[in-house]
């Protein structure tokens, strides 16, 4: 937990560059939002609804970013709240993490979600689908698991879960020190070990 403060105070400087005022929140998706399995599709879409309801939001995309055209034209008309971040390093990342309100994984195919584990390992609430190896890692204190509706989940329940999210009154220094607790590497680790030598 040392290096919180520091992580911290570059998150409130990434904050401060994209001009977001202290009632912007941050949304962040981190992945591939070129691929469909990904869902960025769906998180656009759920994005335009909770715009439409009156949320001052911010949605940051981190990594390769296209979407198809139906998301792609959701897209153009909010280009004034839509960040696309390109390709990160690890630590740039990390700090986007920090700096995020919560950060979205809405996967139509997930084997395990590294994003999520990641997010929820800095202390970032996650929206997630219930789905693949997410089901097993969002932890309910930091996270909310939404149903999939078919192969994936849909827009109004995504929404509906990110705009519980980021009404929750929840202290983020407290929140990262509960996760410095929990999500500790060396434990990780260890349980990993003991699985693959079975």
């Amino acid at each position: 937990m040392g290096c919180y403060p520091a992580l911290a105070g570059r998150a409130e400087r990434s904050r401060a560059r994209l001009g977001l005022a202290a009632g912007d929140k941050l949304v962040l998706f981190a992945g591939r939002a070129n691929s469909p399995e990904k869902g960025a599709d769906i998180l656009v879409a759920a994005a335009d609804a909770l715009w439409s309801s009156g949320i001052r939001m911010v949605l940051a995309f981190a990594g390769p970013f296209w979407l198809p055209p139906a998301a792609a034209e959701i897209a153009s008309r909010h280009s004034d709240r839509i960040i696309e971040l390109g390709l990160l390093s690890r630590a740039s990342l990390f700090v986007w993490y920090r700096a995020a309100d919560t950060v979205v994984v809405p996967s139509r195919y997930e084997p395990l979600g590294l994003v999520a584990l990641e997010a929820q390992s800095v202390g970032t609430p996650v929206v997630a689908a219930q789905i693949g190896g997410l089901a097993e890692i969002v932890h309910p204190v930091l996270g909310t698991l939404v149903p999939p509706s078919g192969t994936s989940v849909s827009p109004e329940d995504l929404a509906s879960a990110v705009g519980r999210q980021l009404s929750r009154l929840v202290s983020r220094r407290e929140l990262a020190a509960w996760a410095a607790a929990t999500f500790q590497e060396e434990r990780h680790f260890e349980v990993l070990l003991d699985i693959y030598s079975r």
